[in-house]
């Protein structure tokens, strides 16, 4: 994927990582992390039942988004969410 033509201060996933096959979340972050500004915020959203494991770990590997706050679901009926800051 080529850069972006725009880039945004925040980019929100919401409930878009549970679609996906557990292998394409890692390229599909550092997509995603494309549009954000350098400094801006990436927030994503997946029901609690998807893994937060999965999640946690390809986070980890796109070196150019910092895991600012994880915040589990209550339950498996809710959402845990992700922000994350991209680096300059």
């Amino acid at each position: 994927m080529s850069a972006p033509f725009f880039e945004f201060d925040v980019v929100l996933a919401l409930s878009f990582f549970s679609t996906l096959r557990e292998s394409r979340i890692g390229a599909w972050l550092d997509a995603l992390a494309g549009f954000a500004k350098p400094g801006g915020i990436f927030v994503v959203t997946m029901p609690a039942s998807a893994g937060a494991h999965s999640m946690l770990r390809e986070i980890e590997r796109v070196r150019r988004m910092k895991l600012v706050l994880f915040r589990a679901a209550a339950t498996r009926t809710h959402r845990d969410l992700f922000v994350m800051r991209k680096g300059s």
